[in-house]
């Protein structure tokens, strides 16, 4: 079976990976060297084979995260006043090269003014910083997000009780609160997942198909807006998914895939032929497939010279 890799997201909450398992028997993901909060996730995936990391170099993942750690470590004595930054930079010898937050700081207020941040004198920016932060905000925002659904619930359950009514509300476990993370930073996400992950050997796998997989629309609709051309492969609003031990999940993930296959294959929408299932284990999905034949993206995805295929799946409330 062909893999497709999770992406632009290197931190795998919990809602995505339920997501993943319903849809997918193998997924790739980009492995910073630093999983933070999903670790234990991510390792029991792993070993389960329903996970497959592709790793970056592990000096590169170490000297991006003594950058972060400075940062952080500033933010938090600081509290962002530049006025205490300044006299950091200069009190402090290895905060003066470019690799230490004053960098970083430069690099955030020029983005936030539109400025361009490349100067006389100054490096790139670095992808892998970038989704470093990204994956720390992510992380942070799950945790925030699981902290307020929490609140509500307990505060439900309080009130029905009160009230002397049962509580109403359902199991939320593969509900997803708050917005969706592709819609912050989507194009620097993006431009910067496919940068590193090249770095880390992406780029180089012999498929005449670069398979992506997200659960963003707000990603996958930045991918088509700027795309020269799109085939819509397949596109269902509602399809039944299977979760867990599911005794007909291994079938009818089989059959997906087999649609996959069928898409690649003529370069056209697919007739989908799922078998109807009446099975208590039953969840409600969206899947999209979209064919990206080549052409400006794939430059900037730094997949040139091959066609792209991008899956978008989420499971409906």
């Amino acid at each position: 079976m062909k893999t497709f890799y999770f992406f632009p997201f290197t931190h795998l909450s919990e809602v995505q990976a339920s997501t993943l398992e319903c849809f997918f028997s193998g997924v790739g993901l980009l492995s910073l060297g630093r999983e933070t909060e999903s670790g234990d996730r991510i390792s029991k995936m792993k070993d389960s084979g329903l996970i497959h990391l592709l790793p970056i170099p592990e000096q590169r993942a170490a000297e991006v995260d003594k950058k972060v750690k400075s940062y952080v470590e500033w933010a938090k004595i600081h509290k962002g006043n530049e006025r205490n930054l300044k006299a950091l930079a200069r009190e402090t010898d290895y905060l003066k090269d470019d690799s230490g937050p004053t960098a970083i700081l430069s690099q955030i207020r020029c983005a936030m003014n539109d400025r361009p941040v490349l100067q006389e004198g100054t490096k790139e920016k670095d992808p892998l910083l970038f989704l470093r932060f990204a994956q720390i905000w992510d992380q942070e925002n799950e945790a925030i997000q699981k902290e307020l659904t929490d609140i509500e619930t307990s505060s439900s359950a309080l009130f029905a009780e009160l009230k002397g009514e049962i509580d109403p509300l359902d199991d939320a476990d593969l509900k997803e609160g708050g917005d969706d993370p592709g819609r912050q930073r989507t194009q620097e996400r993006i431009l910067a997942w496919s940068k590193v992950a090249s770095e880390a050997g992406l780029s180089l796998l012999d498929d005449e198909t670069c398979l992506l997989l997200t659960t963003s629309q707000a990603v996958l609709d930045w991918l088509i807006e700027d795309a020269d051309q799109v085939i819509n492969g397949l596109d269902i609003e509602s399809i039944k998914v299977h979760h867990n031990d599911c005794d007909q999940k291994e079938r009818w993930q089989k059959e997906l895939y087999a649609i996959f296959d069928r898409i690649l294959e003529t370069g056209t929408l697919a007739e989908t032929g799922f078998e109807n299932s009446n099975s208590c284990c039953s969840l409600s999905g969206r899947i999209r497939f979209c064919l990206f034949p080549g052409g400006e993206l794939n430059r900037k995805l730094n997949i040139p010279g091959r066609q792209v295929g991008v899956c978008l799946v989420e499971l409906n409330s």
